[in-house]
């Protein structure tokens, strides 16, 4: 059974750093950060909303730095589009080029719902081969809002989280051949993936528990995908086969705060989770769980802890530390996550200071 059972959380030595901090003349909604490392530069992006989650007129900015501790000024890179809202999915490399994801849908009848009445859901991307110059939107055409930006697994194929269902390209070039699986037991009434889509669709299950916001890990020939629910724990799937087909979604025991999360595997083939896996206060702290056989996450470590307040108050604002993700380069980990949903910062750490 998964689980993050542990009697000791050691505090880490990690260099931080705000990408970005709302002020009274900004966007005061900052939210679904990534990082991507891309031609000896770090690349940030986030959902810039005016006040509140998944308003209309969501823009998607980025910034980029030389070592993770100085930013560029944000720059626009998904201009906001009036009628709808774009989520940013953050990046992927193809050799010489940096490619750049947008989830997008729309409310119907122009009436904001969050967890509900969406249309036109589609995945948009850009592509640069500066990190400067973008080309224009294009759309994929692919009906999925992905929770993570996609990751290469042990096979080559290429692998991006959505809510209740993962897509899968044999294609390196972030762009190709993606086509769409959807977790049991969701196949049979599945359409689109977006944050509607998993309100309607936990019907499906018997226990009409809420499940969102997968994460995948590879552990020996196995995929493990992890998902967010509305109970105290986490569940899991696996897949034999590379992510085609894929077992029941059940209850773990690894804690969560219902918060997204993120995880992976490190060079020595310790599989991590970075979460909120603790109730007492809201998405805090952030704890990085490490795993030596994809099951017991019993080495964990506190990333962030302090209580940053918030400043700009709005609907759906609110947790400390929320929605990581992740880089793993050059014996770094590199996790970015939204404070208040209103700062983004970065949280950096040594591969060398997680004792194996």
């Amino acid at each position: 059974m998964i689980n993050n059972r542990t009697l000791v959380r050691n505090k880490l030595n990690c260099l931080k750093s705000f990408v970005w901090r709302a002020d009274d003349e900004s966007n005061k909604y900052a939210h679904h950060p990534s990082i991507k490392s891309f031609n000896g530069k770090y690349y940030a992006s986030w959902s810039s909303g005016l006040n509140g989650e998944d308003e209309p007129c969501q823009c998607i900015m980025y910034a980029v730095s030389d070592d993770l501790l100085n930013w560029s000024k944000p720059k626009c890179l998904f201009d906001p589009i009036p009628d709808g809202v774009l989520t940013n999915c953050g990046f992927w490399v193809d050799d010489d080029r940096l490619i750049a994801y947008a989830g997008y849908y729309e409310y119907i009848d122009n009436v904001l719902a969050v967890g509900e009445n969406h249309q036109n859901t589609t995945l948009f991307y850009k592509m640069s081969k500066n990190g400067e110059e973008w080309s224009e939107m294009i759309d994929l055409k692919l009906p999925i809002v992905p929770n993570h930006q996609p990751m290469r697994l042990n096979n080559g194929a290429l692998l991006m989280c959505g809510n209740i269902s993962v897509a899968l390209t044999d294609s390196h070039d972030g762009i190709s051949g993606w086509r769409i699986v959807p977790l049991p037991p969701y196949g049979k009434s599945f359409s689109f993936d977006d944050s509607a889509a998993i309100t309607y669709l936990k019907e499906e299950r018997e226990d009409k528990v809420f499940l969102c916001e997968i994460g995948v890990y590879e552990h020996g020939e196995k995929l493990i995908a992890l998902l967010r629910s509305d109970t105290d724990c986490l569940f899991a799937c696996e897949s034999n086969n590379n992510g085609e087909t894929w077992s029941y979604p059940q209850k773990t025991e690894f804690t969560d705060y219902h918060s997204k999360f993120c995880c992976g595997t490190l060079n020595d083939g310790r599989n991590y989770v970075i979460s909120n896996p603790d109730s007492e206060f809201c998405r805090l702290p952030l704890v990085l769980s490490l795993s030596k056989d994809g099951e017991c996450f019993d080495e964990q470590y506190v990333l962030a802890d302090e209580m940053i307040p918030m400043r700009y108050p709005s609907k759906y604002k609110g947790g400390y530390y929320a929605y990581p993700s992740c880089e793993y380069v050059d014996g770094k980990l590199i996790v970015i996550c939204s404070v208040n949903k209103e700062d983004i910062l970065i949280i950096s750490v040594n591969e060398n200071e997680l004792r194996c």
